[in-house]
């Protein structure tokens, strides 16, 4: 039988925290707000892309980056010059995913994997034997020694293996880039927890890979922006660009990786999902959906209303209704910051 992401009637099988967040990382702090401020949220300056071809939105936005070069002041045009060139020349030197991360994703949609097949692909990769290790030693499993590899991959199941490895993304250098690090880290803690209510909204691999990637073009901008430069360029100005050019990146660079079109069309019409193509429309919507409820659930803890409960109604879906998506990205986000009392 050919593997395929997990689907609603099969049981879920989530790996612990350990093996999705490393040892020494935090989490956002809970505040309880005493009143709400009203922001705009993230989502809400992305561009639409011009079409569902990689090839169209490369043009296009190497063609809003020239425009953005020409109308920057002196010291602010270095970065996006870089940036124009690297997309414009398809530089996609991007390591946000273990290779074998990679090899893994593709062999279990290529064909019937084999255990000892799989296994050795993880091998590959130190980081990833660790993390598949201690997920499969986890309080899920009530803490049974494991022996070889092979039994931990028998143990956690296919499934829970690719979960675990296309997880690792978040550890990556390229969410620790030093001149962003607020911004990244951020991006580390709401990923996780976008990617659980994603698929919660629509279950399948499609539905998470692309709410653990949803912003992964903001951090393309941040990468370019870093650069070689001494001095970074003006941070406001740079996170103008990113916001606005996320979508159209995202889409380039996992397209570039060779990911599911799923996941591909999600990123790029994360603003305005209802536009997608038919066959991934689903996903987009329940991505969409995902990252409005959990940034509104994150932004109450500090004191600011997004206005997500407007943003979710126009969502044209009969799958969830809006306040379930909000129901799902508390119960995540009080699962990932459990409340300690004092004994």
């Amino acid at each position: 039988m050919k593997w395929r992401p997990p689907r609603p009637t099969d049981p879920v099988v989530i790996p612990p925290p350990s093996a999705l967040r490393g040892p020494s990382e935090g989490v956002l702090r809970v505040v309880a707000p005493v009143a709400l401020t009203r922001v705009r949220g993230p989502w809400e300056l992305g561009e639409v892309p011009p079409g569902a071809e990689p090839e169209a939105v490369r043009f296009a936005v190497v063609g809003r980056l020239w425009y953005m070069v020409s109308e920057a002041p002196q010291e602010e045009r270095g970065f996006l010059e870089r940036l124009a060139r690297d997309v414009e020349a398809s530089t996609w030197s991007f390591p946000l995913f273990p290779d074998a991360s990679l090899r893994l994703d593709r062999f279990l949609r290529s064909g019937d994997p084999s255990v000892t097949t799989v296994a050795t692909i993880v091998r590959d990769e130190p980081e990833l034997v660790r993390r598949v290790w201690e997920a499969a030693s986890g309080a899920a499993y009530g803490r049974r020694t494991v022996r070889t590899l092979d039994e931990a991959v028998v143990r956690l199941g296919l499934d829970a293996v690719w979960r675990v490895a296309m997880g690792a993304c978040v550890h990556s250098p390229v969410f620790r880039i030093p001149a962003f690090l607020e911004q990244c880290n951020e991006l580390r803690s709401l990923s996780p927890m976008i990617a659980a209510v994603a698929d919660r909204l629509a279950p399948g691999g499609d539905a998470w890979l692309a709410g653990l990637l949803h912003d992964v073009g903001r951090l393309f901008v941040y990468r370019a922006a870093a650069g070689k430069a001494k001095v970074v360029a003006d941070r406001s100005r740079i996170e103008a660009v990113a916001q606005r050019l996320a979508p159209g990146l995202g889409m380039l660079v996992t397209a570039n990786w060779g990911l599911p079109a799923g996941v591909v069309q999600a990123l790029a019409w994360l603003p305005d999902p209802q536009r997608a193509p038919f066959e991934t429309r689903e996903t987009a919507i329940a991505l969409k959906a995902a990252v409005v409820a959990v940034y509104q659930v994150a932004g109450e803890r500090r004191g600011v209303d997004h206005g997500a409960l407007e943003v979710l109604r126009r969502l044209p879906t009969r799958a969830f209704t809006p306040e379930r998506a909000l129901a799902e990205a508390e119960s995540v986000w009080n699962e990932a910051h459990p409340v300690r009392r004092a004994s």
